[in-house]
């Protein structure tokens, strides 16, 4: 009976350090696969910020450009009033000179009455 019970606390101590390798090799898998997961979700978080930093990157650029349209649109409205004002000036000043003019001629010929009459 000593010896079947040697027998069974051998064969016990054998199944104990085999169990205990086969959990070791399984948790071991687990936390390199975990390990994995880990790696290929910073890889994932990696690309979306990426591309989200793209798409900013880009919405801003477009802003930007619309910006600067819209100011150069600005420029070329102002000058364009400012044309018009300096034609409106030009024209009323060529009118000026013309009603001068006509009056001028008309004291020369206030005069020739005065002076006929």
């Amino acid at each position: 009976m000593v010896l079947a019970a040697a027998v069974v606390t051998v064969i016990n101590q054998v199944v104990v350090v085999a169990l205990n390798h086969v959990m070791t090799v399984v948790v071991t898998k687990v936390v390199m696969i975990a390990m994995a997961l880990a790696v290929i979700a910073l890889l994932a978080a990696k690309i979306v910020l990426k591309t989200v930093a793209i798409a900013t990157q880009h919405h801003v650029k477009q802003m930007v450009i619309q910006l600067a349209m819209r100011q150069n649109l600005n420029l070329i409205v102002q000058k364009d009033q400012l044309a018009t004002v300096h034609v409106a000036l030009a024209i009323a000043q060529r009118l000026i000179s013309q009603v001068t003019v006509a009056v001028a001629i008309m004291r020369v010929h206030l005069t020739v009455a005065s002076v006929i009459a």
